[in-house]
Order: C-alpha cells, then structure tokens, then sequence
C-alpha cells in the first residue's frame, strides 16, 4: 500500500505547487502594478531631487 500512497500525496501536492507559483506571480504583479500607481501619483507632487531619483528608475512624469 505504500507506494500507491506516495504516489497519491505526490498527485496532490504537484497541483498545490503549481497553485501556489501563480499565486506568488499574481501577487508579484499586483504588487508591481500598485507600486507604478503609487509612484506616479507622487510623482506629480514631489520635489525635484525625487523627480531626478525616479528618472534614474525609468519612470516617466505622468503629463
């Protein structure tokens, strides 16, 4: 009986694995889309010297 139950805890935790990795990337970009939200909203009102950091990042000024 062992076997067949190592096998069955594999088929269930490949899926969970799989689940979990599009879960960590779903997060990722959610985090990346908020993060370019919240940095050009101060973006605009922000003093220059951040304005010269964000340059250096590659984030355009919102016009």
């Amino acid at each position: 009986n062992e076997p067949k139950e190592k096998g069955t805890l594999l088929r269930n935790f490949l899926p969970m694995a799989k689940t979990a990795r599009k879960l960590r990337v779903a997060m990722l970009l959610d985090l990346g889309a908020f993060l370019r939200i919240f940095l050009t909203k101060e973006y605009r009102a922000s003093p220059d010297y951040f304005k010269a950091e964000a340059r250096t990042f590659g984030i355009r000024p919102n016009k």
